[in-house]
């Protein structure tokens, strides 16, 4: 999985970093938002609870995904202003199971 980052935007009002990237994953399928969020976070050196996926396509005929994502400065407003749905999809696959589970 290769990470490029094609814009990056410093949204000082929102306390957050918006970045648009391409996922290059040739021989392989779409990576999970999950893993593409922890590559994200190392490589803006933030924390895992700070960095969200907020969308990940991937682009018709090619082994390339686009996708938007929020790097937070602080826990608590990335909690606050990411909607529940978005936090749920970039939770780790053992704890989306779980949620699951417990919702049944």
């Amino acid at each position: 999985m290769e990470l490029e980052v094609v814009k990056e935007f410093r949204n000082v009002l929102m306390g957050r970093r918006e970045v648009e990237f391409l996922v290059k994953h040739p021989s392989a399928a779409t990576p999970s938002r999950f893993e593409v969020r922890e590559a994200l976070a190392g490589k803006y050196g933030g924390k895992l609870d700070c960095t969200y996926v907020m969308r990940l396509l991937t682009l018709t005929g090619t082994h390339t995904s686009a996708g938007l994502c929020y790097v937070y400065d602080e826990p608590g407003k990335a909690k606050a202003l990411v909607p529940a749905h978005v936090q749920a999809k970039n939770l780790p696959p053992q704890e989306r199971a779980k949620r699951k589970e417990q919702k049944t």
